[in-house]
């Protein structure tokens, strides 16, 4: 239920993320979740703990649990991504590995604007249209652009082998808090 809802509400993982592992990974232990929902399961204690069989009490303080979880997730995604550099990571990688002073600021818009329209493509590095032509298919002949077809707009691509220099931490060991290594398997 909690992983339909963060997906019709516009914030879902696209398979890198879901709640749903959150929750099983639990802030100390496996276990957690479990206890947690038996815990928000119980009994009233008294007339002043909710309105029906269930303790009031207890559905705040999972609610707060399910909060810490999903905060600690978002800390950890953005360590493991480090959504601030991957551009700077990018323009330096396209830099040492294509000959050609335009495609800096051409991978960089297209990051920005996660797609391009290929007539655009001239307009980023102010030039004329063939050379513009030019630097996308050394974009995506390299894989770090890809799109549907020849004349379709182009998107980002990362290729597979550069995974570590483009998104340091994510794939292998790093430097995670022990809490984090523990639950990911990496130690």
């Amino acid at each position: 239920m909690s992983h339909a809802m963060a997906l019709a509400a516009g914030i879902g993982g696209e398979g890198l993320w879901s709640i749903s592992r959150a929750l099983a990974r639990g802030l100390t232990d496996r276990g957690e979740y479990k206890r947690m929902m038996d815990h928000a399961d119980s009994p009233g204690r008294g007339d002043r703990d909710g309105r029906g069989n269930h303790s009031e009490a207890a559905l705040k303080t999972f609610c707060k649990w399910f909060l810490k979880v999903t905060l600690d997730q978002i800390a950890l995604s953005a360590k493991l991504f480090d959504l601030d550099g991957p551009e700077k990571r990018c323009r330096r990688l396209v830099e040492d590995t294509i000959d050609d002073r335009r495609v800096p600021d051409l991978v960089s818009a297209v990051l920005r604007h996660g797609a391009l329209e290929r007539g655009d493509a001239q307009v980023v590095p102010k030039t004329s249209e063939r050379a513009a032509r030019n630097t996308l298919s050394k974009l995506t002949a390299a894989g770090y652009l890809a799109s549907a077809s020849p004349k379709t707009p182009v998107r980002p691509a990362f290729p597979l082998e550069c995974r570590e220099r483009l998104f340091p931490n994510l794939f292998a060991d790093g430097n995670l808090p022990e809490r984090w290594r523990r639950r990911t398997g990496r130690h």
